[in-house]
Parts: structure tokens; C-alpha cells; sequence
């Protein structure tokens, strides 16, 4: 868990509220939109709750194709992918969500492990809102 600075001292989330809320999956890519697969972001939101582990009401992806981007070799399909949630991600987290990101991607988007990457963000969580609120709202109530 990432530390809370001290002027937040009064609150600090449980390990359960650290890990069951709001993870996002973002791939910006120069594939065209013609040829992402029909079901692809059903079976992406699958992937990542399954990777991350957390409810699938709360995980969100979203698909940037037809970006006008390159990564080393103009041409050659590429992404720049981001990772953002409240807990579940560090060290050892990352490693196993990245190796899952990617193998998905090649398979789904024919992009290369080497032509993409990914950005990790664990979120403080008076940081993300939802619902009309903030998850440190939310977090307080339980």
C-alpha cells in the first residue's frame, strides 16, 4: 500500500477497500478500428478483472484505435497502454498484469511485446471519483 501523507493520518482505508474498487485499462494503438476484433473489449475487461482481481462492475477499458503513433519502426502496429487503480498494483502486481497485458494484446492486436508500453498508476483514492463522490468518501462510510 502506498503511504498517506500525515494530514490524512486520520484515515487510511482498509486492505479490503484498497482492493476491491475502480481498476482501468486504457490502449491507445495505431491498429485500425477495422481490424480490432468484434468482441474485443468484452474479452479485455474479462482479461484484466481476471488479472487484477477485482468485481467486473468496476473495471473499465477503453480502446483508442487508428492513433497516429509509431515505436521504433514507422508502420508496425504499437500501443501505449495505462493501468490505473486504488491498490492492487506494485512490485510483483505489475509483473503479472504486465505479462497478461501483453500476451492479450498480441494475441487479440498482433502488437509485439517490444512496440508498446505500460504506465502503472496506483491512485490515491481522494484522487478518483465516482458516483458522485471520491473513493475516499466512499472508503470512509464502510
Amino acid at each position: 500500500l502506498r503511504p498517506y501523507p500525515l494530514q490524512n493520518i486520520d484515515f487510511v482505508p482498509s486492505i479490503v477497500a484498497r482492493t476491491t474498487t475502480m481498476p482501468r485499462l486504457k490502449i491507445a494503438t495505431n491498429v485500425p478500428q477495422a481490424s480490432i476484433p468484434a468482441n474485443f473489449l468484452a474479452d479485455a475487461a474479462t482479461m484484466f478483472q481476471e488479472a487484477i482481481g477485482k468485481p467486473m462492475e468496476y473495471i473499465c477499458v477503453y480502446l483508442l484505435p487508428d492513433q497516429q503513433m509509431t515505436f521504433g519502426s514507422p508502420g508496425v502496429p504499437c500501443a501505449q497502454i495505462e493501468v490505473m487503480s486504488i491498490g492492487k498494483l506494485g512490485v510483483e502486481e505489475n509483473k503479472v498484469l504486465s505479462k497478461k497485458i501483453f500476451d492479450f494484446i498480441k494475441e487479440k492486436l498482433k502488437i509485439e511485446g517490444n512496440r508498446a508500453y505500460i504506465n502503472f498508476h496506483d491512485a490515491a483514492p481522494q484522487d478518483v471519483g465516482f458516483n458522485g463522490t471520491t473513493f475516499h468518501e466512499i472508503f470512509a462510510k464502510r
